[in-house]
């Protein structure tokens, strides 16, 4: 029973993976294309900036409109489709380089790309139980992680050899066919002639306040979705600012050739899986052990703690970076960059689904993401313009201080939650 149950997860998961490297993989190359792109068509950081933000825009509008119909419709259809988009735009994106024409193919990307997690997170939730779905939630997010190091990687060594348009072709094919592929593969639920093993079937609770909300509206009058949304607002605009932005501040500030801050971005990404991977399993843990005790955001004090970790990477980057400076240390910084913004970024998503009842989670997730999908934006055009008015130092001066809200917005959930377990605390000893 169990044994062939096991099998066919495996396999999903498996071909889940397989996807969301390559959804990742399209999204950065653009990222990694970067240096090209103001190289051979004479794009300025205002014109990288405004392609990036099309992306960002048209993204945060597809996940919040996928998660709030992920309980309509397939899953598989949802992740097939949007990998298979994204190939095509690929595809189209080296054939031309007026920068409008390449906002609209991105951005069409970036809408067809939101297809991709509400897809994932709902086959999740259909194979894993609640208190083992933060670890794989964990792993499939890394399987993204690293597609998105090997990417800047594969584009500056390709480069070398051929030119820059040939990782767009080769990665459009690949994700065409690899979105064919998980068509005939995904299944959003287990199939009714396999029986779910007690791990699954046995463990269906609720992990969270037990809400009686049952229409999707019902989440934008929850305040502790709001705080949380905003979270992941500032969390995201720091995250997409040091990933997206990084290789080209190391080449500009540092010095460093394509290759090198490729290297180091890299380091940023192989973080990332680890402290996804790490975090999620350790979320798990936590929810199996005191998920009786911790109420409603049993999450909060690590976000609390990850916010404090983040700031102090943020400025040891800003101080660092010289003409001179070690790739090294640079790489260390951003292996521990990856590490709390990739892993923070996990509890944060999933915090999003602890506010609400079960049959909410995707609505709740999907306002979160589209307030992460807003940080994003800020990230992109924004960004750009601020780094070219006032320079690379006090432009990571101002992601410090977005930290700050970041705390400031966490120490509410830290508050909440040891409220909650106050309260019952109290209630036990009546």
């Amino acid at each position: 029973m169990g044994t062939n149950f096991h099998r066919e997860r495996f396999f999903v998961f498996t071909g889940m993976c397989l996807g969301w490297f390559l959804y990742y993989f399209c999204r950065k190359c653009y990222v990694a294309s970067m240096p090209d792109l103001t190289r051979y068509m004479n794009l300025d950081k205002t014109d990288l900036g405004t392609i990036a933000s099309s992306f960002t825009i048209l993204y945060g509008v597809s996940k919040f409109v996928s998660g709030v119909m992920s309980d309509m419709f397939s899953g598989k259809i949802l992740v097939s489709i949007g990998l298979m988009s994204s190939g095509i735009c690929c595809l189209l994106f080296p054939i031309t380089n007026n920068v409008i024409i390449l906002a609209m193919i991105w951005g069409i990307c970036g809408y067809m790309q939101g297809l991709g997690w509400p897809g994932c997170a709902k086959i999740l939730r259909n194979w894993y139980a609640p208190d083992e779905i933060t670890t794989w939630w964990a792993i499939l997010s890394a399987a993204g992680n690293v597609g998105a190091m090997v990417t800047p990687i594969t584009f500056a060594y390709i480069s070398l050899y051929f030119e820059w348009e040939i990782t767009f072709y080769l990665t459009g094919v690949t994700a065409l066919v690899t979105g064919v592929f998980l068509w005939l593969l995904l299944s959003d639920f287990p199939p009714e002639d396999l029986e779910k093993p007690s791990a699954v079937t046995d463990k269906q609770e609720v992990v969270g306040p037990k809400k009686k909300q049952h229409h999707w509206y019902q989440v934008l009058l929850d305040l502790d979705v709001w705080v949380v949304s905003l979270c992941y607002l500032t969390l995201s605009l720091i995250r997409h600012c040091v990933s997206d932005w990084s290789q080209l501040y190391f080449m500009e500030e540092a010095f460093f050739t394509e290759t090198e801050a490729a290297t180091c971005v890299g380091m940023y990404q192989a973080g990332g899986v680890i402290g996804t991977i790490l975090i999620g399993y350790l979320s798990d843990k936590l929810i199996k052990q005191d998920g009786d005790k911790l109420r409603e955001h049993p999450r909060a004090p690590a976000i609390f703690l990850n916010g404090v970790f983040v700031i102090g990477t943020l400025h040891m980057l800003s101080a660092v970076v010289m003409p001179g400076v070690s790739e090294v240390l640079l790489s260390i910084l951003q292996f521990i960059a990856g590490g709390l913004l990739e892993g923070g970024t996990v509890l944060v998503g999933v915090a999003a689904m602890d506010c609400v009842a079960p049959e909410l989670t995707g609505s709740s997730h999907a306002m979160a993401a589209l307030f992460a999908q807003i940080g994003a934006f800020y990230a992109g055009l924004p960004f750009g313009f601020i780094t070219k008015m006032i320079g690379w130092s006090y432009a990571f001066l101002i992601l410090e201080s977005v930290g700050v809200v970041f705390i400031l917005l966490a120490s509410y959930l830290l508050i909440k939650n040891y409220s909650d377990i106050a309260n019952v605390a109290a209630k036990k000893q009546q």
